[in-house]
């Protein structure tokens, strides 16, 4: 019998397979080199147990069968764990679109062959399947339809996959890929799946998927309804039928005000921060009940040129916007009593006049002030300022008209001088400041103007 035989050279083979491995991919793979050297030990098992056969000829025909056997066992995990689906797009295809997912009466995607699953793409970029996602496997490759590949390095190409789109008014969701060919700003597969979900909402079409959890949170005293970073761009038809008083819709890719949510006049609270909208609409006095509104982080440049009819506003909240200057319809809001402005481009205050007379805080952190000009006198009712990280050197006399005022935050300015006339302010409980151009003689008089207030130097 011979001292190597095709067991054993196999053995040697897996183990040096398995070494290089787990030595070339720096133990990411240790797991598979492991696989690979306990593979290995079998073989060395059978080769030996080869050699207690009593012929000649049973002996080799061992050895081939079960060296075959493994060679094959490899090479149809290699295909298995190698299966994908290669996605293909007609030539020159540009825009957004994707594959919808497990909706009733639409064909079956094709099955796979030699472990690949070949899905081509309709020139309007949209697949609608009544195949579910997971049927499928978790490999892709692109490619178009003369053979040229698409590179996932290219800035101008994206896709998103197992992506859920809720249809909110039932426990249904639309289950799909999404992807974006070049630089087209269109949103059209978003306009389709919103189209999808409605006639799903009106039993028209059946998903073959449904939500574990509602976007309308009912455990609390007041239903809201939670949409943040769901990939929106629309909402359903009849979202105004749901009895809720806040909608929250932050992150989304929305690049218009939602109309539909202006048929909702019991509405309350609505944050549609961190979206792309450009604009306010003109009816925004239609929810006559609104009492925040949070347009954060948002590109909105143009506003009603008259707010006064949202009486029951009394928080909105504008950060990050990169504001040069405050809108002036915001000061015709009249009972505002809370006013984001942080993380803008703000250079003075000269924006506050009497129409502010009754807001109670104001948040102006992270701007470029580098003063505070004495147009605050008009905030009679200011209970909170929070106006660090500018470049404010001093705090002036005016400062003294704020008697309400209970916290102030400073800190984070190259503050040099406090006027006396801050110890009038008999209600501050809290002031933050920064300690590193005051000297110790300023610290301790600021401490006996406001003996009453805990003072923090920082």
């Amino acid at each position: 019998m011979k001292r190597f035989s095709p067991l054993k050279i196999l053995g040697l083979l897996s183990v040096l397979l398995g070494l290089t491995i787990a030595i070339l991919t720096g133990g990411y793979l240790i797991i598979l080199g492991a696989y690979f050297i306990g593979f290995a030990l079998l073989l060395f098992l059978l080769d030996w147990l080869t050699k207690k056969t009593k012929t000649r000829k049973t002996y080799w025909f061992s050895q081939v069968t079960l060296s075959v056997g493994y060679v094959a066992f490899l090479t149809f995990s290699y295909l298995d764990w190698n299966k994908h689906n290669l996605i293909v797009f007609p030539n020159e295809f540009q825009g957004d679109g994707g594959i919808v997912f497990g909706i009733e009466g639409y064909p079956e995607l094709p099955e796979m062959k030699y472990w690949v699953r070949t899905i081509e793409i309709p020139s309007n970029g949209v697949l609608i399947t009544s195949t579910k996602e997971e049927e499928l496997p978790n490999k892709f490759q692109f490619q178009y339809k003369d053979g040229s590949r698409l590179d996932f390095r290219d800035s101008s190409w994206n896709f998103s996959h197992s992506t859920e789109f809720p249809c909110i008014l039932t426990s249904s969701i639309v289950k799909h890929y999404s992807f974006k060919i070049g630089n087209s700003s269109s949103s059209n597969f978003q306009e389709l799946l919103s189209n999808l979900c409605d006639s799903v909402n009106q039993g028209k079409l059946v998903s073959a998927y449904v939500s574990e959890y509602s976007p309308i949170v009912k455990e609390v005293e007041t239903p809201y309804l939670h949409l943040q970073n769901e990939g929106l761009s629309k909402l359903p038809q009849n979202i105004n039928t749901l009895q809720v008083k806040e909608i929250i819709l932050t992150g989304n890719n929305f690049t218009e005000f939602p109309a539909e949510v202006l048929n909702m006049p019991q509405l309350e609270e609505l944050l549609i921060g961190h979206n792309p909208v450009s604009k306010l609409p003109d009816n925004l006095e239609s929810l006559k009940n609104l009492k925040r509104l949070s347009i954060n982080a948002t590109q909105i440049k143009e506003f009603p040129s008259d707010l006064s009819a949202l009486e029951s506003l009394e928080t909105i909240g504008l950060d990050h916007n990169e504001l040069k200057k405050v809108p002036e319809p915001i000061l015709t809001i009249p009972n505002l009593k809370r006013l984001g402005l942080n993380n803008n481009k703000l250079t003075d205050l000269k924006f506050i006049d009497e129409r502010l007379e009754g807001l109670e805080s104001i948040y102006l952190y992270s701007n470029e002030l580098n003063q505070i000009d004495c147009e605050i006198e008009n905030l009679k009712s200011l209970k909170e300022l929070l106006i660090f990280g500018n470049e404010i050197d001093s705090i002036p006399d005016c400062i003294a008209s704020l008697t309400n005022l209970e916290k102030l935050e400073i800190w984070s300015n190259p503050i040099k001088y406090v006027s006396p006339e801050i110890q009038k302010l008999t209600k501050l409980k809290s002031m933050r400041m920064e300690k590193d151009n005051l000297t110790e003689e300023q610290m301790e008089q600021i401490r006996k103007w406001l003996p009453n207030s805990e003072i923090n130097f920082q």
